[in-house]
């Protein structure tokens, strides 16, 4: 499946696999994809296993409307589009907070150093004026 498909929109009872089936490889291969499963032999049993086994994000029972079929994918789209941006921005805010980091860090480091020069500089001091001065550090 390529990166472009947003969408799968699977009939319950097709010719070689079952619909649940195919979903539920989507799922496990494409976890992005938005399914959808449209049949026309509602059960509670067909309905629970298109949710546990496909994570199905519609479940719509046939005949449907051209109307609600674009309504529910756009809703569906719309929803998977809302995950996305608030994975992108998780994703930014980590970045940001190790960048941060590294940052504190490197203030850390920085501060030791210049502590400890102000100790060697202290000890110079201590060891005499003339000491400091014809020490070539």
């Amino acid at each position: 499946m390529h990166d472009d498909v947003d969408l799968v929109l699977s009939d319950r009872e097709m010719p070689g696999m079952d619909g649940i089936e195919l979903l539920s490889r989507i799922r496990d291969r494409h976890p992005g994809v938005v399914r959808i499963m449209l049949t026309g032999s509602a059960s509670l049993d067909v309905a629970v296993r298109a949710i546990n086994e496909g994570a199905v994000e519609r479940f719509l029972l046939k005949p449907c409307s051209g109307a609600v079929l674009r309504a529910e994918i756009g809703e569906a789209l719309r929803r998977q589009g809302e995950r996305r941006e608030a994975a992108r921005i998780r994703s930014g805010v980590r970045r940001r907070k190790r960048q941060d980091l590294e940052v504190s860090r490197d203030a850390r480091g920085a501060y030791a150093l210049s502590a400890e020069r102000v100790k060697t500089l202290h000890a110079r001091l201590d060891s005499g004026p003339l000491a400091f001065l014809l020490d070539e550090d």
